[in-house]
C-alpha cells in the first residue's frame, strides 16, 4: 500500500524551498492523511452493499443517468464520447430501434 511522503521536511529551517505541493508545509503540521477507496477491498460485503444501494435507488436516495443513442452508424461518434465527455451517466448504444420481437 502506498503512501504519499513529504520526506526531507524535517530537515528544513523554513518550507519555501520544499519542492512538492504548495501545500506541503500544512500537511505536514496538521498530519494529513491521505485514504484511497478501492472496490476490491470490499469484496466481500459485495451481497451487503448491492442491498441496500438497491433500496437507495427504489427510495430515490440515488439517481442514475443513462444516455441512450441508437444506430450502428452512431457507433465512432458514441465511443469518442466516452473520451470527451459528452456523455452523462452511462452511456448504452442501441444498434436498432427493433427489440427482435414480432
Amino acid at each position: 500500500m502506498g503512501r504519499p511522503h513529504l520526506w526531507r521536511c524535517l530537515s528544513k529551517t523554513s518550507f519555501d524551498s520544499i519542492q512538492t505541493c504548495p501545500c506541503a508545509a500544512k500537511l505536514l503540521v496538521k498530519r494529513a492523511r491521505i485514504e484511497g477507496f478501492v472496490v476490491a477491498d470490499y469484496r466481500p460485503r459485495y451481497h451487503e452493499a448491492q442491498a441496500h444501494i438497491g433500496d437507495w435507488i427504489d427510495q430515490g436516495k440515488i439517481k442514475y443517468k443513462i444516455d441512450e443513442r441508437t444506430g450502428f452508424e452512431n457507433l465512432p461518434a458514441t465511443f469518442n464520447c466516452l473520451f470527451t465527455g459528452e456523455h452523462d451517466g452511462r452511456m448504452l448504444l442501441k444498434l436498432t430501434d427493433d427489440d427482435g420481437f414480432d
